[in-house]
């Protein structure tokens, strides 16, 4: 999805942010609250647009192994506390 300014006044103000995360080279990550509930969100850069990737939080993520059989096994477990929903 693409993200732009709600009007004239804040066109300057999205310039800013999508220049800097493009010069970066980096997402911002961040909550994006719609029909009552809360998606994480990656916010980047492309010309002359940014743009919004929703995100999955830890707890809706499958593990590969459990639903495709004969997988290599892992080595090492990735942190799940990094992506935890917020409360409230």
């Amino acid at each position: 999805m693409g993200v732009g300014p709600r009007g004239k006044e804040y066109a300057q103000v999205h310039e800013l942010m999508r220049a800097a995360l493009e010069r970066s080279d980096k997402a911002g990550i961040t909550t994006l609250a719609m029909r009552g509930k809360q998606y994480p969100t990656a916010l980047r850069a492309r010309p002359d647009v940014l743009v919004l990737h929703t995100l999955h939080w830890a707890d809706e993520v499958r593990d590969p192994a459990d639903v495709v059989p004969g997988l290599p096994e892992r080595h090492a477990k990735a942190d799940s506390g990094s992506c935890a929903r917020p409360s409230g």
